[in-house]
């Protein structure tokens, strides 16, 4: 969005999200007559949320190398070696023992994505995430789950006031 006047230049739509801080530049910017000068703000947002993962398996373990390329990593596995070869490669990715300490030690707001096993599993983690989860925190599921079931899932966690999407 660009207008002039003091409220000139947005380049980001989502400046109201609570994924998001602002800052404010002001830029001098000459007009085409050389003999007025207009005054643009440059409205920057960056995305304050902190991210984990868990589960490291061929799915997980590469989305995590692809995260850690932009942005910090707090991971999490049921198999230690497996966090110790993610951290290893990256000084972005943080590793936990346990889901408690991660998501603890993690800023909120705080998005959680999971990369595991579709049924019990991914069920017992999702309960056990709204559990230390606080409202306004998310969890992306990424089992490939029958719909009802995510249905299910996101109505637990919509109660606890923590966003759903699998």
């Amino acid at each position: 969005l660009i207008q002039k006047g003091p409220l000139a230049v947005t380049d980001h739509v989502a400046i109201n999200s609570p994924f998001t801080k602002r800052t404010k530049e002001w830029v001098k910017t000459l007009r085409n007559d050389n003999t007025n000068v207009t005054k643009y703000r440059v409205e920057h947002t960056k995305v304050i949320m902190s991210l984990g993962l868990i589960g490291l398996g061929s799915i997980g373990g590469n989305l995590a190398l692809n995260i850690q390329k932009s942005h910090e990593l707090n991971v999490c596995n049921r198999s230690p070696e497996k966090v110790k070869a993610v951290v290893k490669k990256s000084s972005q990715v943080k590793g936990y023992e346990n889901v408690e300490e991660m998501v603890s030690d993690m800023k909120e707001p705080r998005t959680i994505i999971t990369a595991l096993p579709h049924g019990e599993t991914t069920d017992a983690m999702v309960k056990k995430l709204g559990s230390v989860m606080t409202k306004g925190d998310t969890i992306v599921d990424c089992s490939n789950e029958f719909y009802r079931t995510s249905r299910n899932r996101g109505a637990f966690c919509q109660s606890k006031g923590i966003g759903y999407l699998g």
